[in-house]
């Protein structure tokens, strides 16, 4: 349920370009909301140690979902971009020489 709020305000974002303090206090009530529902998390084991304290594990889990949450933001801003390039790459060189002067240019400094 909590990610349909998340889903929600990046709909928004992307039409309306919400301020980066909504879009942080969305996320965060996001992560909060999914480590509650989930009951915590319990204790972190790194194989040499572990973290018993449920403060700073779930702390970690809140810093993670913020992390993750903001990675798969940028690597969609990635795609995107590799989609364009992708596209630029499959112009065919007579198509590009057909063009106008100022689109040929355009192509070709966006190519390289």
């Amino acid at each position: 349920m909590v990610g349909a709020i998340l889903a929600v305000v990046s709909y928004l974002d992307d039409l309306y370009e919400l301020s980066p303090k909504v879009r942080l206090i969305t996320q965060s009530s996001v992560a909060v909301g999914g480590i509650v529902a989930l009951g915590g998390l319990g204790s972190l084991d790194f194989g040499l140690f572990s973290i018993e304290n449920q403060l700073f594990t779930n702390i970690i889990a809140f810093v993670a979902v913020i992390w993750f949450i903001n990675l798969y933001n940028f690597l969609g801003v990635i795609e995107m971009v590799k989609n364009y390039q992708r596209h630029i790459e499959n112009m065919h060189i007579k198509d590009l020489l057909k063009a106008d002067g100022r689109m040929t240019r355009l192509c070709c400094f966006l190519w390289v």
